[in-house]
């Protein structure tokens, strides 16, 4: 048993793909954390595809995300995607540090956060106080528009639990766009291949994303981000309420494919509102592009 990073692990000699600062090497002892048999107490959080652990990177506290490799798309295990990520360097996206892979799983070294959007929606949160409705919103959208025009990535599962809150005494506090998870390089008309697989969170899915485009040769398009967005910007003003809930949440993905939506949970001079029901379009093509989504939020 060795210690690295503050994380108990078991000494390891896999062949290993790592990358850090933008560079790709093969060598055979893992560099990070091989976490089969950390204490559950070091255990951040856990998703669909992996669990997060805590632990430390050049001396800071980190959270490192293990992906089981069998349960994902062959495209996250692609380097370049991985790369671009590590180049994204902006205060409204979580910083990737480095990333590491053995046989089995992939290793994520991220910055750490305190807390999600949910959390807060569903006041769970304890932390410092939030942004303002306007710089709330505001900071999502310039962490989305980072991703679309500097990494040229679309991000696939904007969600509320995938916006984490940085909390720290004496500084503000800052909404981040997380989980590259099903990030993919878009061309520089913004389109990419749709999966044969589901992706994204259950009620924050593009209605492009919910039919099988595949059997008629479509190509999704990063306003599939801006969608999901607008979702997450209507649930954290309403404080959980949906756009496309009609009461019954059994009928909001039916909803969602239909383009049915509600916005009576915001007044109607409301600043957002008008902004949301343009972002949840059911056409993609008439859905503003994020850019004019931060330039209206900037006004």
């Amino acid at each position: 048993m060795r210690q690295i990073f503050g994380v108990k692990i078991i000494s390891a000699s896999y062949q290993c793909h790592s990358i850090t600062a933008g560079h790709t090497h093969i060598r055979q002892e893992m560099q990070y954390p091989h976490l089969k048999k950390a204490a559950a107490s070091q255990i951040l959080g856990r998703g669909g595809f992996g669990i997060v652990y805590q632990g430390e990177h050049n001396n800071a506290r980190v959270a490192i995300k293990r992906i089981e490799l069998l349960r994902t798309e062959d495209h996250v295990r692609n380097p370049t995607e991985e790369e671009r990520m590590m180049r994204c360097d902006h205060s409204n996206v979580l910083k990737v540090f480095a990333v590491d892979q053995d046989d089995d799983f992939k290793y994520i070294v991220l910055e750490l956060c305190q807390s999600t959007l949910h959390d807060y929606i569903i006041r769970k949160y304890t932390g410092s106080t939030m942004p303002s409705e306007l710089d709330a919103l505001h900071q999502m959208a310039c962490g989305l528009q980072h991703i679309h025009t500097v990494a040229v990535l679309v991000h696939r599962d904007i969600s509320a639990q995938n916006v984490l809150i940085q909390s720290r005494e004496g500084f503000p506090t800052v909404l981040k766009i997380s989980d590259f998870g099903f990030c993919k390089p878009a061309t520089e008309r913004g389109s990419f291949s749709i999966s044969k697989s589901g992706t994204g969170t259950t009620h924050f899915i593009a209605p492009e994303l919910l039919i099988d485009n595949q059997l008629r040769g479509q190509r999704g398009t990063i306003a599939c981000d801006v969608f999901s967005l607008g979702c997450v910007f209507y649930r954290f003003l309403t404080m959980g309420r949906h756009p496309f809930s009609t009461g019954d949440e059994l009928t909001i993905t039916l909803n969602i494919r239909e383009g049915n939506h509600n916005l009576n949970g915001l007044n109607e001079d409301h600043f957002a509102r008008e902004i949301i029901k343009e972002m949840i379009q059911l056409e993609p093509s008439k859905r503003p592009n994020i850019t004019a989504v931060v330039d209206r939020l900037s006004a």
